[in-house]
């Protein structure tokens, strides 16, 4: 989920995206609600973040309907998405307010664990006074591993490690082209000597941005009213019932008077020499 109105929707799909009252918040929670065409309830969550990742299953539906609610529950937008085998459904696609970033195997968000760990390689028993990391593309961006660390006394040759999961999207990696740096900083003060420390760094490089061609076209058709040429609604063929006609308009056609089909019969039609 990552808020904003339909203006920013970029798919290949002829699904409807409607804002209501300039559409959801790029800051702000979201109720999300999904359902299929016929009602039934796919996804439902009242407190959806922006950046957070919604999914639910897809099996047998066509199309998913989701509706997108300010905190108030005031709908914000309604956003059409077809699942089916007819429909091209792109990583990164945008669909109104939502970011496609997988479907099925296919998945932009790689799970990561990143391994701390500490090693005592002086002479001396140490005391770890601090083992932390910051990392300038998460929130928050610096993380402290002290109070997980049972035993902070490292004997000579001893260490200890920590873990970290991380969710990678790789795909906004490699369209923004930014890499992400994992600097890990360890001290200890050992009980005779001078204290010490180690400072390394992780940079974790995009891959290198995708060069696929994609294009889209689009035909639209209007009257001079303005209205969609599927909706034009055939007009009455009587044009009068004895009132008079100020402007007619015919189309020439060049058949002659044995094609004539009307329901006059004062007027004369003549053809010469052949029509």
């Amino acid at each position: 989920y990552v808020g904003g109105g339909c203006a920013q929707s970029l798919n290949s799909q002829d699904e409807e995206c409607e804002d209501v009252e300039g559409g959801p918040s790029s800051l702000d929670d979201a109720k999300i609600g999904c359902m299929d065409k016929d009602g039934n309830e796919l996804y439902s969550k009242d407190d959806v973040s922006v950046g957070e990742v919604i999914s639910f299953q897809t099996s047998d539906v066509d199309v998913v309907i989701c509706k997108i609610s300010d905190e108030e529950g005031k709908l914000k937008q309604t956003v059409g998405i077809n699942t089916s085998d007819e429909g091209e459904l792109v990583l990164q696609d945008m669909f109104g307010s939502l970011k496609l970033k997988s479907c099925d195997e296919l998945s932009c968000l790689i799970p990561l664990t990143f391994t701390y760990t500490m090693n005592n390689i002086g002479s001396n028993t140490m005391d770890i006074t601090e083992f932390s990391r910051t990392n300038d593309a998460v929130t928050p961006g610096t993380v402290s591993f002290l109070d997980g660390i049972s035993d902070k006394t490292l004997d000579v040759g001893e260490s200890t490690s920590a873990e970290e999961e991380d969710l990678y999207d790789i795909c906004e990696a490699s369209e923004k082209e930014v890499s992400e740096t994992i600097t890990l900083q360890g001290k200890a003060d050992p009980p005779e000597g001078k204290p010490c420390e180690d400072e390394t760094a992780y940079v974790l490089e995009p891959p290198k941005k995708s060069k696929e061609c994609r294009v889209r076209v689009d035909v639209t058709c209007e009257d001079e009213e303005g209205t969609d040429c599927d909706k034009i609604e055939m007009p009455e063929l009587q044009c009068s019932d004895g009132d008079e006609i100020n402007v007619v308009s015919f189309k020439y056609t060049g058949l002659g008077c044995l094609a004539s089909a009307n329901t006059q019969d004062s007027d004369e039609c003549e053809d010469f020499n052949g029509g």
